[in-house]
């Protein structure tokens, strides 16, 4: 192997399966450090909540970023998954009618 092939996570008592689930555990969801220890425990695996801790501050950064969502940009068509749309009420017989349109990039 060379050192441009050589695995981040060599050197570690843990195969790196276990150490990228740990850290996208902690960062993917709003858990605790001793949540994800036991969650790994259930699993068969003996860690401490301070060794998933420390594989955080090394690797967590990446999976920080990967995760992070994307924010609307300046000319997006859609703002939080759903497109924008325009109200419109009538009147039809006394009765309160309201409606919604989808927007489309013509407006």
């Amino acid at each position: 192997m060379t050192a441009a092939t050589k695995s981040p996570y060599a050197g570690y008592r843990f195969p790196g399966e276990v150490i990228s689930h740990a850290v996208w555990l902690y960062f993917r969801f709003p858990l605790s450090l001793r949540m994800v220890e036991e969650m790994l425990a259930a699993r068969g695996i003996d860690v401490s909540h301070e060794t998933v801790r420390q594989w955080g501050r090394k690797f967590g950064q990446a999976f920080a970023n990967q995760i992070r969502r994307r924010l609307p940009c300046a000319g997006d068509k859609c703002w939080g998954g759903r497109p924008p749309v325009r109200h419109r009420c009538a009147k039809v017989r006394s009765l309160q009618i309201s409606r919604e349109e989808a927007v489309h990039g013509t407006g």
